[in-house]
C-alpha cells in the first residue's frame, strides 16, 4: 500500500523520478529492518561489512540530535538541500521544528530510494516543502540536476548531509561536493557577471546594429561549406604559444588549415608576421578595443578579417577598419528582434562564455571544422607567466606574483603533472570542456590541444604542433580570402515595419509604467485609510497591467536584460510576500518593492532611448536611401 501511494506520489510530482527508479531493479545490498526501539533503520553491505544508515538503537533521537548542530543556521536559511535521504528520520525532524523552510531532496543511492519507497510515505516526510526530489543514477544526470539546481535557487542554501552518507558514500559524497560549490559560485559569478555587464550587452547590441546589417553573418546556412570538414586552429595568448610561432607560421605559409586568434593572441602573431585567418572578439567592455590597438597601429587591420559577437564593445567595432563579419550572441536581443536571416533559416546565436576561446570553440563546431586544434591554450600559468610574448596589459605584469602564486590552485596538465591556476581559468576550461562534449555528441568533431604544459582539457587528445603538421595538416585546405566568398549580408527582413511597431510598444510601455506607479501610490493612501476591498481591486488591476508591461516588445528586447539582476531580486522578493494573508502588509511590501523596480526602469529608459532613437534615425535614414521595406 505504501509503496503504490508513493507511486503515485512520484507519477503527480516528479515523473522523472519515478522513471529511473521504475526502471531501477533493487539489489540485495541495502535492506530495512527494525531498531532497537522497534522503528524501521536502513543497513548497507559495504566491503563485506553491515553498515548503518540510521542508528540501529533510535533513530529519532538521533534526526533529533543532528537537528540542534544546524539550529543556528536553519532559523536564518529559508532553502535546505539534504544529500541523503535515507528513510527520511532528519527531514521529518528538521520540518516539524523549521515548517518555513523550502527543501530540496537528494538520494544518491536508487536502492536506498527504493527501500525508502516501500517502507514510508514521500509525501509525510516535508508535504508542500519539497521543492526538488532527486535520485542519482549517473554523473550526467547529477551534474546537469546541480546545475539546473544553481540557476533556480535565489537564496542561500543550506546543505545537509546525512553522517553516515559521509562514510559509506565516501567517494561520492566528494564529488558531489565538488560539483555542488563549483555550481553555486558559478551562479554568484554569473550573477556578477550580469550585474556588471547587463547594461553594456543590450547599449553595444544596439550600437552595433548598424554595422550588424553591412556584415555578413559567419553562422549563415550558405557559409558552411567554406569551413566544413576543414581544419582549424584557435590560437589563444597562453605563455606556450611562444614554443609554436614557427609552426603557426609554416601552416599559414601554405594554407594546411585555418588560423583563427582568439583574444589578445593577434598582437603575438602580428609581431611575429602571421596574419590569422580571423580575429575573433566578443568582450562587451569598453577597453576591449584596447586588444586591437597594436594591430590598427601597423595597419594590419586592412587584411585581418574580424569575426564579432554582436554584443562586443561598440568601441571595438568602431575602431578597427578592416572586413568584419558577425555572429549573433545569446545576449543580444536586440539584433534577434531586427534581423533575421529569412523565413526559412532559424537564427543561430552563439552562448556566452567566461572566454572568448569557448566562443570560438562553439563557433567553429557549428560551421563544421574538423578537426579543430588548440594552441596556446594553458588555463594555467607557465614559467611564471601569465600569456605569450608580445603581450601587454595596462597595469598587469606578464610576470605572475608571489601574492597571485600564493592565491593559486593545482589542476593536472597534458603530461599528467600538475601546475597552478586560478579560479578564472578552470572556470574557463570547465565551461570549453562542456562545449567539446556537446558538439562531440553532434558533429563527432576531434579535438586536438597542442598546448605544451598546458592544463588537460577533457575530451581533447594531446599532440604536439609538430606531430599534428606530419599526421593531419599534410597538404592544403583552406580557402584563401575566404572572406571573399560569403553570403551577402542581408538586409533585416521588413526593417520599417518592426521598427515601427517598436515605437509604438516605447509609448505604450511609458504609459503603463505611468499607470501603475499611480497605482502603488493609490494603494499607499488605501493603506493608510484602511480600505481592504479597494486595495484588493488595485491589486488585480495592478496584477493586469504588469502582466500587459512584461509582453511589450520594447520591454522583453531593452529593458529586461539591461535589469536581469533586479528582475531576479524583484521576482524573490515577490514570492516573500505573495502568500501573505495581511492585506496591509501585503500592499506595503507590494508599494516598496515595485516602486524601487520602477524606479530602475526609469533610470534604463534615460539611458537606452537617446541611444535607440539615435540608432533607428540613421538607420532609417539608409533605409528610405535604399528602399528598404
Amino acid at each position: 500500500m505504501v509503496q503504490i501511494e508513493n507511486i503515485n506520489y512520484l507519477r503527480k510530482n516528479f515523473p522523472e523520478v519515478r522513471k529511473v527508479t521504475k526502471e531501477h531493479y533493487k539489489n540485495n545490498d541495502v535492506n530495512v529492518i527494525n531498531s532497537k526501539k522497534d522503528l524501521p533503520t536502513l543497513t548497507i553491505k559495504n566491503d563485506g561489512r553491515i553498515l548503518y544508515l540510521h542508528s540501529k538503537y533510535d533513530p529519532i533521537q538521533e534526526a533529533v540530535k543532528l537537528v540542534k548542530q544546524y539550529s543556528e543556521e536553519l532559523n536564518e536559511k529559508k532553502n535546505v538541500f539534504f544529500y541523503g535521504i535515507g528513510l527520511g528520520y532528519h527531514i521529518e525532524a528538521i520540518r516539524k521544528q523549521y515548517p518555513h523552510i523550502s527543501i530540496t531532496l537528494y538520494e544518491p543511492n536508487v536502492d536506498v530510494f527504493q527501500c525508502l519507497m516501500e517502507t514510508k510515505l514521500i509525501k509525510n516526510l516535508a508535504d508542500e516543502a519539497i521543492k526538488d526530489l532527486f535520485v542519482e543514477t549517473s554523473e550526467e544526470n547529477r551534474n546537469q540536476f546541480l546545475r539546473n539546481f544553481a540557476m533556480e535557487v535565489n537564496d542561500d542554501v543550506l546543505l545537509i548531509t546525512l553522517p553516515s552518507y559521509e562514510r559509506i558514500f565516501k567517494d561520492e559524497n566528494k564529488k558531489f561536493m565538488e560539483i555542488f560549490t563549483h555550481e553555486l559560485k558559478n551562479k554568484r559569478m554569473n550573477l556578477r557577471t550580469s550585474f556588471a555587464y547587463e547594461q553594456r550587452w543590450t547599449i553595444n547590441s544596439l550600437m552595433n546594429l548598424k554595422e550588424t546589417m553591412h556584415t555578413p553573418n559567419i553562422l549563415h546556412i550558405e557559409n558552411k561549406h567554406i569551413f566544413q570538414g576543414k581544419p582549424a586552429i584557435i590560437v589563444a595568448a597562453g605563455p606556450s604559444l611562444n614554443e609554436e610561432l614557427e609552426h603557426l607560421k609554416h601552416i599559414k605559409m601554405n594554407g594546411l588549415a585555418y588560423i583563427f586568434s582568439v583574444g589578445s593572441a593577434i598582437n603575438t602573431l602580428v609581431d611575429y608576421g602571421i596574419y590569422p585567418d580571423a580575429a575573433c572578439t566578443y568582450d562587451p567592455q569598453s577597453h576591449n578595443y584596447k586588444v586591437f590597438e597594436k594591430t590598427v597601429t601597423k595597419q594590419a587591420d586592412w587584411e585581418i578579417p574580424m569575426i564579432y559577437g554582436t554584443s562586443v564593445g561598440f568601441e571595438t567595432i568602431q575602431k578597427y577598419r578592416g572586413s568584419k563579419a558577425h555572429m549573433i550572441t545569446s545576449q543580444d536581443m536586440v539584433s534577434s528582434y531586427f534581423y533575421q536571416q529569412d523565413r526559412q533559416n532559424e537564427l543561430v546565436k552563439v552562448s556566452d562564455a567566461p572566454s572568448i576561446a569557448v566562443v570560438t570553440t562553439e563557433l567553429l563546431n557549428r560551421l563544421e571544422c574538423d578537426p579543430i586544434i588548440f594552441v596556446g591554450q594553458n588555463f594555467a600559468y607557465l614559467n611564471n607567466s601569465h600569456y605569450a610574448q608580445g603581450i601587454e596589459y595596462e597595469g598587469m605584469s606578464n610576470a605572475v606574483s608571489e601574492k597571485i602564486l600564493n592565491k593559486s590552485i593545482t589542476v593536472e596538465n597534458v603530461q599528467g603533472e600538475f601546475i597552478l591556476t586560478n579560479e578564472g581559468f578552470l572556470k574557463m576550461k570547465m565551461q570549453m570542456e562542456r562545449v567539446i562534449e556537446a558538439f562531440q555528441k553532434i558533429n563527432n568533431c576531434t579535438f586536438i590541444n597542442t598546448t605544451q604544459g598546458g592544463a588537460r582539457i577533457d575530451g581533447t587528445t594531446f599532440l604536439s604542433l609538430q606531430q599534428v603538421i606530419k599526421r593531419e595538416l599534410t597538404e592544403k585546405q583552406i580557402v584563401v580570402n575566404w572572406y571573399d566568398f560569403l553570403e551577402a549580408p542581408l538586409k533585416p527582413y521588413e526593417f520599417m515595419s518592426k521598427k515601427r511597431e517598436m515605437d509604438e510598444s516605447l509609448r505604450e510601455l511609458i504609459v503603463i509604467i505611468d499607470h501603475l506607479q499611480q497605482i502603488t501610490r493609490q494603494i499607499k493612501k488605501l493603506i493608510d485609510a484602511q480600505s481592504i476591498q479597494l486595495i484588493h481591486d488595485l491589486f488585480s488591476k495592478f496584477d493586469k497591467l504588469l502582466k500587459k508591461l512584461k509582453n511589450l516588445d520594447f520591454y522583453k528586447v531593452f529593458i529586461l536584460p539591461m535589469i536581469r539582476v533586479q528582475n531576479e531580486v524583484t521576482a524573490k522578493q515577490v514570492e516573500e510576500f505573495r502568500f501573505e494573508q495581511d492585506t496591509f502588509k501585503k500592499g506595503e511590501k507590494m508599494v516598496k518593492v515595485f516602486s524601487n523596480y520602477f524606479n530602475h526602469i526609469e533610470q534604463v529608459l534615460e539611458m537606452v532611448v537617446p541611444v535607440y532613437n539615435n540608432v533607428m534615425t540613421e538607420i532609417e535614414e539608409e533605409s528610405e536611401k535604399n528602399n528598404w521595406k
